[in-house]
């Protein structure tokens, strides 16, 4: 998988070429973000592009990623009943046509954490399902304060006090 683009990379690529300083030129060219074309000016390659599009949809995929945690556990409900994709995204009320693959990859970061695991009943993709890890189903034991109690002062060598 590719790395991330850094906050630098990603500001330099939003900026004009016009505007670039030299450094954010030199960070760009260095990255192979930038190209000379055939007239000698400087342009974008195709990699900054495809750099762009991952940052864009990874903004996407964390601006719907609450609401999907939400349609999850309404539809789980808590217990370790398998739901498919098409159940989320009706839950979650977002368009089908624009959020399905970005809803798959928030189900896929929360099998990654450890909160869903996915259960595939046949050899094809129709029938893969979801559902809540163990972990999840169960609540974390609420542990009950411990009481410290003072500590008695003792006299020493037997002495009384008054």
């Amino acid at each position: 998988m590719t790395k991330p683009l850094s906050p630098s990379t990603l500001a330099a690529l939003a900026t004009s070429i016009e505007n670039l300083t030299p450094i954010q030129i030199h960070e760009l060219s260095v990255g192979g973000f930038l190209e000379i074309d055939a007239s000698g000016a400087l342009t974008l390659s195709k990699k900054a592009n495809r750099g762009e599009n991952r940052s864009a949809r990874k903004a996407e995929i964390e601006a719907i990623a609450g609401t999907v945690r939400e349609a999850v556990s309404t539809t789980a409900g808590g217990t370790d009943k398998l739901f498919r994709l098409d159940d989320v995204l009706k839950a979650s009320g977002l368009d089908k046509s624009k959020h399905r693959d970005n809803i798959l990859q928030c189900l896929r970061n929360l099998r990654d954490e450890g909160i869903l695991e996915s259960v595939k009943l046949s050899d094809n993709n129709f029938q893969i399902f979801w559902r809540l890890t163990e972990e999840a189903r169960t609540p974390a034991p609420v542990e009950a304060p411990v009481e410290v109690e003072a500590p008695v002062k003792q006299n020493r060598r037997g002495r009384k006090s008054s």
